[in-house]
């Protein structure tokens, strides 16, 4: 059974701090001017992949950070009912509070007239979740028709711009 090399785990171990390839492969040894193809490459075979999954499981083990427990956290974030905020004048009312409504807020002040405010997040918890629930997909929609021999007869002019400017 193959396993990995020293560069290679050490890379794995590298890529899981910041998911970034490129600088996990610098770091792992490779040199930065190959940094980038190198991380791509790692990330491409199945040894690597999979030493990479099972340390991203034992730190989310280790942790207790779940993908279920962070939507739960944007969930009371973006679902709290702000009428539960309704009496806080101090940062000591805050414990008085529900936990998930403590949970909903993202930090406290006081304004220029010595108000005490809450600071929430609402609408980005909201986004968040639209986003995981895909309810915020762009749809690009062409019209028009070409042919294929007009396509393929304007790709050898030299005056037709291809999208994304080639």
């Amino acid at each position: 059974m193959r396993s990995l090399s020293p560069m290679q785990q050490l890379f794995c171990e590298q890529y899981i701090l910041d998911l970034n390839a490129s600088k996990a492969a610098e770091r792992a040894g490779f040199s930065a001017k190959s940094a980038e193809v190198q991380g791509y490459q790692l990330l491409q075979k199945p040894l690597v992949k999979d030493a990479i999954s099972k340390l991203l499981e034992a730190r989310a083990k280790k942790t207790g950070i779940t993908a279920e427990r962070v939507l739960k956290e944007i969930e009371a974030l973006a679902f709290f009912d702000p009428k539960d905020l309704v009496l806080i004048k101090t940062p000591q009312d805050i414990a008085d509070l529900p936990e998930f409504v403590r949970r909903a807020i993202t930090g406290w002040s006081w304004d220029k007239d010595g108000r005490f405010t809450v600071k929430l997040n609402k609408e980005k918890a909201l986004e968040l979740l639209g986003r995981h629930l895909k309810l915020f997909t762009e749809r690009i929609e062409h019209s028009g028709t070409i042919t294929l021999e007009a396509l393929v007869a304007g790709s050898n002019r030299a005056d037709v711009t291809l999208p994304g400017g080639e």
